[in-house]
């Protein structure tokens, strides 16, 4: 009888033990609402700092996008967009054969994150953005 209770001691705790160590939070959803809008920012490319515009709309639950980059792009470009990890949007555009890929959370009317820059020649490098909602 003893054995019986030890064993099962052992295997209630066993059980507690690896239930909580697997347990990870997993990330709220994005709210669209917080992406939404027009945001006005800059990041550093070539070692020169560059401002940038972010449109992002909400169709059928899809975000899309446009960026506009003063002396990179002449118009409004459109972005190819998604979410992933539940709350980091990707907002990438190809420009005179060099990829741009903007990676960040938007939060309270404000976002922040890394760009990742990718040639032709495949050399790629990483900066910083910041953009703050305007409208």
């Amino acid at each position: 009888m003893k054995t019986y209770l030890n064993l099962l001691i052992f295997l209630v705790i066993a059980g507690t033990t690896s239930i909580n160590a697997q347990s990870c939070p997993i990330p709220e959803p994005l709210d669209l609402k917080e992406a939404v809008g027009e945001w006005k920012g800059s990041f550093t490319h070539d070692g020169e700092l560059k401002k940038f515009t972010v449109y992002i709309s909400e169709e059928d639950g899809d975000l899309r996008s446009e960026i506009s980059i003063p002396g990179i792009t002449r118009d409004r470009i459109t972005a190819f967009t998604k979410i992933c990890s539940g709350e980091e949007i990707h907002v990438e555009i190809v420009v005179n054969n060099e990829k741009f890929d903007f990676r960040g959370k938007p939060k309270d009317g404000k976002m922040a994150g890394s760009v990742l820059y990718r040639n032709v020649k495949n050399d790629t490098s990483q900066e910083v953005f910041s953009l703050k909602r305007s409208r």
